[in-house]
């Protein structure tokens, strides 16, 4: 829930600052607000998405469940192979 606030946070403010700037700098008029309601949280998103797809060999290395499930963990594929 915590990282949908920020994203929610990055959005407004991109809405109340960012367009502003846009707009007088390089003459984008952003009419339906998709850079900001789309645009920058999906790229907060993706980076956070990055961030914990990063840790997730050193967490779930020696789960029960994980290698029920993906039997190639087993023979010594990490998750990020």
């Amino acid at each position: 829930m915590a990282l949908g606030v920020v994203a929610g946070i990055i959005s407004s403010l991109g809405f109340l600052k960012l367009s502003a700037f846009l707009k007088e700098k390089i003459k984008l008029h952003d009419t339906c607000g998709v850079h900001n309601l789309h645009g920058m949280p999906g790229v907060y998103g993706s980076l956070i998405s990055a961030v914990f797809a990063s840790f997730s060999d050193s967490y779930f290395s020696n789960d029960p469940i994980l290698h029920a499930t993906f039997a190639e963990v087993k023979k010594g594929r990490t998750a990020s192979s």
